[in-house]
């Protein structure tokens, strides 16, 4: 029994997307969208050149201000997209305890955005 509990435990969802209440590798973010989320958080773009969208994160090519090419992994928590999806399912919880499950998520992702920043 303390096996069954404990194997669960680790199964639980932490994550929005873990948990399926946001899907965000089916958005379709705007160029200015990324390129102002990501001078936002200190990088210096100037233009798009590939997108690709993974379950958990975005991968990100772009030229900077001096004609380089950069790319990286963002979260998808650094665009405003996000923090809409966010509310969103704040606004549409049908109950308080469904409302407390998701309390415990966006505190997860809210810790995790704190590292990220």
């Amino acid at each position: 029994m303390t096996r069954n509990l404990h194997n669960r435990k680790f199964r639980e969802s932490r994550s929005l997307i873990s948990a399926n209440k946001i899907t965000p590798h089916v958005w379709h973010l705007r160029e200015a969208d990324i390129i102002e989320a990501l001078n936002v958080q200190g990088y210096d773009a100037k233009k798009i050149k590939k997108i690709s969208y993974l379950k958990h994160q975005v991968s990100i090519s772009y030229w900077d201000k001096n004609g380089g090419v950069c790319s990286g992994f963002f979260s998808y928590r650094i665009f405003a997209r996000w923090q809409y999806a966010v509310q969103k399912l704040v606004y549409n919880c049908g109950s308080i305890r469904e409302l407390q499950r998701l309390s415990k998520l966006i505190e997860y992702e809210y810790d995790k955005t704190l590292l990220i920043i």
